[in-house]
């Protein structure tokens, strides 16, 4: 990582130079994660899929996948130590396998930053029923990685439907900008409940991971409620 290409581009982009030195290490893990057998049974999605597929322009700070196919614990822990051991700067700080998720959380220590951060990846092992169209191989690309990785993500449409779902369930403000910009891109009106949390938190939480030109997308969005 170079430290002055990730410090100039957070300013032009107007975000923390955290998000933009998390978003170069969630490439170069899904670039890697694409060389192992792994990829075959794992689909990108989420947010930070938005972000590296489809253009969104919200930082996102962790890597969601469902599951496919068959996965082995122990192969996924084997296969993830050999990729942090690639680089200094990372060390899983905790990793497990529960009914529904493998979860592991990897710690990020960057020289040239005045602090440390995590990157949280988690595979879902709920029994989805997926069309051939929910999901496709695709390439992966950011501004701060020369790496284009390749690995199957889920199309537009089909994590359009889970960010609804989790709109209802998680409300987190995350979810309604997601929400908000699939809609806008796709044509489609979306009926959005009031966010559980007050105001300031709600723009707060939602600027951090915004580029300059878009901080005042949270206080226009929550005009419609006073």
């Amino acid at each position: 990582m170079e430290p002055s290409l990730v410090i100039n581009l957070a300013k032009k982009i107007g975000v923390s130079v955290v998000e933009v030195a998390r978003e170069e290490i969630e490439v170069f893990l899904l670039d890697e994660l694409s060389k192992t057998n792994l990829s075959q049974s794992i689909v990108f999605k989420g947010g930070t899929a938005l972000r590296l597929v489809y253009g969104s322009p919200r930082f996102s700070q962790d890597l969601d996948f469902s599951v496919i196919g068959k996965i082995d614990f122990s192969s996924f822990r084997k296969i993830l130590n050999k990729i942090v051991k690639q680089r200094k700067e990372l060390k899983i700080k905790d990793i497990y396998d529960k009914r529904e998720t493998i979860f592991a959380l990897i710690g990020v220590n960057l020289e040239f930053l005045k602090q440390s951060f995590s990157i949280k990846i988690e595979l879902s092992k709920k029994k989805y029923q997926f069309k051939k169209s929910d999901y496709e191989l695709r390439a992966i690309s950011s501004p701060v990685s020369p790496l284009t990785p390749i690995i199957y993500v889920y199309s537009l449409a089909r994590i359009f439907y889970e960010k609804k779902l989790a709109l209802k369930m998680r409300g987190a403000p995350r979810d309604f900008f997601d929400c908000w910009w699939i809609g806008e891109k796709l044509g489609k009106k979306i009926d959005f409940p009031k966010p559980k949390i007050k105001r300031n938190q709600f723009v707060g939480e939602i600027n951090q991971l915004l580029p300059s030109y878009l901080k005042n997308w949270a206080s226009n969005f929550w005009k419609r409620y006073e």
